[in-house]
């Protein structure tokens, strides 16, 4: 039976606690390579404009496009479960659940155990 409006709880169901701080730090360590290539690949663009011409051009493009990304990585590494995770509240939540969207959802198993 499915419930309407469910959301998974946010300390994983699938991982155990020292998988999710190996993957955390691993996502952490390649955004901030990612994000230091890329930015040295930019920078090197910015000090003499002219020396990528057409060819060479859209690399600059994807460097951009790539900063965004690693740094959005990054961000997701600080702030760690802040951003995709809901608090737990006593009054709405018994658990943290995973936050989808911009919506707040309540999980199945926390509505119907909050309700009885």
């Amino acid at each position: 039976m499915a419930k309407k409006d469910c959301s998974a709880p946010c300390p994983s169901m699938f991982f155990s606690k020292q998988e999710l701080t190996f993957i955390r730090y691993f996502i952490g360590v390649v955004s901030v390579v990612c994000l230091s290539a890329t930015l040295f690949t930019f920078l090197t663009f910015l000090i003499d404009v002219t020396r990528f011409r057409y060819p060479e051009r859209p690399i600059i493009f994807y460097a951009v496009c790539y900063v965004m990304v690693s740094l959005v990585f990054f961000l997701g590494f600080l702030l760690e479960d802040r951003v995709s995770c809901n608090a737990v509240s006593p009054s709405q939540f018994r658990a943290a659940t995973i936050t989808q969207g911009s919506h707040n959802k309540v999980s199945a198993l926390v509505a119907t155990a909050t309700s009885h």
